[in-house]
């Protein structure tokens, strides 16, 4: 049965003859391309090769297997019937191996369709996996939120137990006000001496606790990272794509950065020890002060003893925490 497609097939191809024969050519034959180029705009090329090829069988057998032709000068007849059995090869020809080329990319695409679903299975896997990392970070969140917020009241606690130390020590300055004026200076000294350590102390702490903020918060932000790239493989994951492969490396780099940020708050714990040793500390140093206020010569050298005491706690807190600064986070 004929359809409109085939019809209009087959007038492009009488066309693309009469075209030759009229201009002496005898190698051209119609193709899909010239069948463009002269007006049939629809249906595919498998399908236009085929009408092209029913063409070259039509015209073959009402024009090629007849000993005449009407309407034709017998002096072209041969050359007609000649050039429609090149036709007819070529058509064969070509043909054989547009189907040759058609059977290779059906063969490639299901060797596609295979692939990508053992991408399929692999990103499923990949999915299960990123779920069970997703679980374990939730986990280390709560124990990392749990150990910041000890630590910042321990230090809160700290702080307030070095001012409570300087409102007595102040107290006991101020009963000694009444002594000669000698002994006055010494307190002042002392006073202005304990100012400033208290001062150096304060601001130790204060960038010890800058210190903790910033390693919490880089915690966190590594924390919200993993949970994004987290998010983003499921995503992927999804879509059943070729990104498997991207999305295990960021779920190893995410499982990383967390076990990083536990061995930092595990790092925090020996810190606070060290805190709580220098508080206990200073107790002490307070309480000697206190009782080397009786006599001028005893409070002069304890006073000196205290200051290299705390230069010296100072110096060595210093120093750890540039050497927590200098660790890798």
């Amino acid at each position: 049965m004929t359809t409109p497609r085939t019809a209009l097939v087959f007038a492009a191809c009488n066309r693309i003859a009469a075209d030759a024969v009229a201009n002496g050519q005898k190698s051209v034959k119609p193709t899909v391309r010239l069948v463009r180029q002269y007006g049939v705009e629809g249906g595919n090329q498998t399908d236009i090769q085929n009408d092209i090829h029913d063409w070259f069988l039509t015209v073959f057998r009402e024009h090629v297997e007849a000993d005449t032709v009407p309407g034709v000068p017998d002096a072209v007849v041969p050359a007609f019937g000649s050039f429609w059995r090149e036709a007819l090869a070529a058509a064969d020809t070509t043909l054989d191996g547009e189907r040759q080329v058609l059977a290779a990319k059906e063969a490639e695409a299901l060797a596609t369709v295979a692939a990508a679903h053992t991408e399929r299975d692999a990103a499923l896997l990949e999915r299960d996996a990123a779920l069970r990392i997703k679980d374990v970070t939730a986990q280390q969140l709560e124990v990392s939120e749990t150990s910041v917020a000890e630590l910042r009241h321990q230090v809160s606690e700290f702080k307030a137990s070095v001012i409570a130390k300087d409102e007595r020590l102040q107290s006991v300055i101020e009963t000694g006000a009444a002594r000669d004026l000698e002994h006055e200076r010494l307190v002042a000294g002392l006073r202005q001496d304990h100012a400033a350590r208290v001062s150096e102390i304060e601001n130790a702490m204060r960038l010890a606790q800058e210190r903790f903020d910033g390693v919490e918060k880089h915690m966190l932000l590594e924390i919200d990272r993993a949970r994004t790239e987290v998010r983003e493989m499921k995503e992927k994951l999804a879509q059943g794509n070729a990104m498997g492969e991207a999305m295990r490396n960021r779920a190893i780099k995410a499982e990383t950065a967390l076990i990083n940020a536990h061995g930092q708050l595990e790092a925090l714990q020996p810190r606070l020890a060290t805190i709580e040793a220098k508080h206990s500390e200073s107790v002490a140093t307070i309480a000697l002060l206190t009782r080397d206020l009786d006599t001028e010569r005893a409070s002069r050298q304890a006073a000196g003893v205290e200051n290299k005491r705390l230069l010296d706690v100072i110096a060595e807190r210093d120093a750890r925490i540039r050497a927590l600064e200098a660790s890798p986070t």
